[in-house]
């Protein structure tokens, strides 16, 4: 639906390959998309989980407008009608007919808790490198560094 060039394939080698290769990793996911079906949802969370970006934007579908994707949409009668567009992705914007919005929202919270944010210590000084992994055993750690347990 994106035209984006790439299969599932593809973005899991170059996550394995960045990951071999020390890389911290950028992943940009997207949940709502226009027809999405909350099991292909499911499975862009299996995908985070699988590649374990270092950094995780996890975003909701949002119809640009003048943009393909927009027109079709348009064409296929998806957009609510009367719905001004914002980029806000608000839990009372949702734009598109027959998407499940709660189920995207608890996607992208879920996706967060499999990115490796513990990659980030290698943008530290070394000094903060080992306050950080010492207080990251064995808890969660959050996108800002913080330790919670």
């Amino acid at each position: 639906y994106m035209h984006k060039g790439t299969t599932v394939e593809d973005n899991i080698e170059c996550g394995r390959m960045l990951d071999e290769y020390g890389i911290n990793s950028f992943g940009n996911f997207l949940w709502c998309v226009p027809t999405e079906t909350n099991e292909e949802a499911e499975e862009t969370v299996k995908l985070v989980q699988r590649i374990r970006p270092g950094f995780l934007s996890g975003s909701l579908y949002c119809s640009y407008p003048s943009t393909h994707q927009d027109r079709m949409c348009r064409e296929q009668g998806l957009i609510t009608p009367g719905i001004v567009y914002s980029r806000s992705h608000l839990p009372w914007q949702m734009t598109v007919k027959g998407i499940d919005y709660p189920h995207g929202f608890d996607c992208v919270r879920r996706a967060g808790a499999y990115a490796n944010y513990l990659r980030m210590p290698k943008l530290l000084p070394s000094d903060r490198q080992a306050d950080l992994m010492a207080c990251a055993r064995g808890l969660q750690v959050h996108a800002a560094g913080m330790c919670r347990g």
